[in-house]
């Protein structure tokens, strides 16, 4: 649901903690309605665009904001509603 937390573990061992901020529709979706068709991505940044490097901007990737961004989803650690990690 919009506003659940959960974390995003990278297979590099970052953890990226996030809240769900938005949800595509399946259309927008592969089959299994995990990654983006349109960019491939199961991933989104709601962002500041004014405080973003300028290259985030450009790209639309968020791993070149963070060194240790750019590394495949391992998987997702979600959190019961209500629960702040």
């Amino acid at each position: 649901e919009i506003g659940q937390y959960f974390d995003l573990v990278l297979e590099n061992g970052t953890i990226i903690p996030c809240i769900k901020g938005d949800e595509k529709a399946d259309i927008h979706t592969d089959p299994e309605n995990i990654f983006t068709m349109a960019s491939g991505c199961c991933s989104e940044f709601i962002v500041d665009y004014e405080r973003i490097p300028f290259y985030c901007r450009y790209t639309g990737n968020a791993s070149f904001f963070y060194e240790n961004w750019d590394s495949p989803v391992e998987k997702l650690i979600v959190y019961p509603i209500g629960i702040f990690p």
